[in-house]
């Protein structure tokens, strides 16, 4: 999913560079409540690729731009459907997650 699709870009003085910083940036998966299917979780599977200079320079921004929004950001290097289910089952068990207000 496309970060830009995910966040609203407040503000006028920098509007223009923000935009230009997410517009092409994705993220794997997105996991979202049932409720109003707000963004709680979002996910990377991390191939070899993010081993790159420029790569991490990207991984550094989305991380950061995530932080901002309070979503955890789960980043998974080697993954089966099991150790991903259990990556984040291990998110929800935390209170914050659990019982915010998006």
């Amino acid at each position: 999913m496309r970060l830009l699709d995910l966040f609203i870009i407040e503000g006028k003085e920098q509007r223009q560079s923000w935009f230009n910083k997410i517009k092409s940036k994705h993220i794997d998966f997105v996991l979202c409540s049932n409720d109003y299917c707000c963004p709680k979780i979002l996910v990377e599977l991390d191939d070899s690729s993010h081993d790159k200079k420029a790569r991490e320079k990207r991984d550094a921004f989305v991380n950061q731009v995530a932080e901002c929004a309070f979503i955890p950001l789960l980043r998974i290097r080697q993954y089966t459907a099991e150790t991903l289910e259990n990556e984040i089952k291990k998110l929800y068990t935390v209170p914050e997650i659990l019982n915010a207000n998006f």
